[in-house]
């Protein structure tokens, strides 16, 4: 069975050294936190903007994920 791309995400995070991860879920997201309970090796904290302040203070680097659901809106723009 070949590997998703939210698995290796995952897979890659983790041997850069990744333990947590801040954020909001919607169902653009599912895939990527569906991998991420998989892999069972980084926490995730239900509180995004936490986890931003605690970067900003300590100097942490951060890796912003983003999903983007397609509305009526941009549907018709897109036609």
């Amino acid at each position: 069975m070949s590997k998703k791309v939210a698995d290796l995400l995952w897979e890659m995070l983790v041997k850069a050294g990744v333990k947590r991860c801040y954020g909001i879920v919607g169902d653009a997201l599912n895939p990527v936190i569906d991998a991420l309970r998989r892999n069972g090796a980084v926490e995730f904290i239900h509180h995004l903007f936490n986890g931003l302040m605690d970067a900003r203070k300590e100097g942490a680097p951060i890796i912003a994920i983003a999903g983007d659901v397609e509305t009526s809106v941009t549907a018709a723009k897109n036609r």
